[in-house]
């Protein structure tokens, strides 16, 4: 006899992680079975610690204790098994970057909850393209957030991120000072906390590394 496919689910919204969880009981077939229910990041990577890891699961993008990216990094970092579905009930643009960066495997709104269920039976682990993000299979992303462990790419804040994208297009500080309103100094502060971060030899390593990271993450 199959083993039943064990689904857990994360929301720090009581009401909808009951709702979703019992929409799931009554839609999927018997052979899937809801692993746990946590209202908390922290309760999650608990679950996943004590228990059986799920074989999908569901992650609210917006919590309070931790942010989805957050937990779906922690998780993923350490799993490449676990089919990760991001949900949100804002829009997809606002979290899809997020979640694809952390090793999702797709994002849903919450109230598409028919597709939901389709997702969680199919687990299609093909690369697909989300608002312009790559999501990609649970094996892909955890080797891909390994690499960027690896080389420090992962530990970027944001900023960071943001302002060598806009040197490997070559813009020079003086530039992305302006196009973000920052002074030069500030520009070329971030910039080598960035080589600090990755351990880069220099601007052109780092702009580099961050490529390579980019074009293994669309893979």
């Amino acid at each position: 006899m199959n083993q039943a496919t064990m689904v857990g689910i994360v929301d720090n919204d009581v009401f909808a992680l009951q709702a979703i969880a019992a929409y799931l009981k009554r839609a999927l077939p018997d052979s899937y079975s809801i692993a746990w229910l946590a209202n908390s990041g922290g309760k999650a990577l608990d679950f996943i610690r004590t228990e059986k890891h799920p074989d999908v699961m569901l992650v609210d993008m917006s919590m309070e204790d931790m942010e989805g990216s957050s937990l779906i990094r922690a998780v993923r970092e350490r799993d490449n098994h676990i089919y990760i579905i991001a949900i949100t009930s804002f829009s997809l643009q606002e979290y899809a970057n997020e979640a694809s960066a952390a090793g999702a495997q797709t994002i849903i709104g919450k109230s598409e909850l028919k597709k939901l269920v389709n997702t969680i039976i199919q687990k299609d682990i093909l690369q697909k393209t989300i608002c312009g993000n790559v999501f990609q299979s649970p094996q892909k992303s955890f080797e891909a957030l390994a690499q960027n462990t690896r080389n420090g790419i992962h530990s970027l804040s944001n900023r960071e991120k943001s302002i060598i994208a806009l040197c490997s297009q070559g813009d020079t500080s003086v530039e992305i000072a302006n196009k973000l309103g920052l002074s030069e100094s500030t520009i070329n502060t971030y910039l080598k906390r960035a080589i600090a971060k990755t351990h880069a030899r220099n601007r052109v390593h780092l702009v580099s590394m961050w490529m390579q990271s980019c074009l293994r993450h669309s893979n």
